[in-house]
């Protein structure tokens, strides 16, 4: 997409090794948070998450966002009124 022209801008949780693979590769990203196997920390994280996630589009100011599986870029999408793409998740 960047050969194309577009601007992209990945927003991440800290989980696996996305972050690491995301600098390997040269992606600009900006962390959302961390991942929890923990059900409360988990809620409390989704909304820590949530916050992190408007304030990169409310700067960024994206066209749409892309999400993989994640409840977290529809509910921004709503918040700024922009579409969603959520593709289920692989494995």
């Amino acid at each position: 997409m960047q050969e194309r022209g577009h601007q992209v801008l990945v927003a991440s949780k800290d989980k696996d090794v996305s972050l690491e693979l995301l600098k390997a590769y040269g992606f600009p990203y900006k962390k959302t948070g961390r991942y929890s196997k923990n059900l409360l920390l988990k809620a409390v994280r989704m909304l820590k998450i949530d916050y992190d996630l408007y304030k990169i589009a409310k700067d960024y100011k994206p066209d749409v966002l892309v999400g993989q599986g994640a409840a977290n870029a529809a509910q921004i999408s709503k918040l700024i009124r922009k579409p969603c793409k959520n593709h289920k998740k692989i494995g």
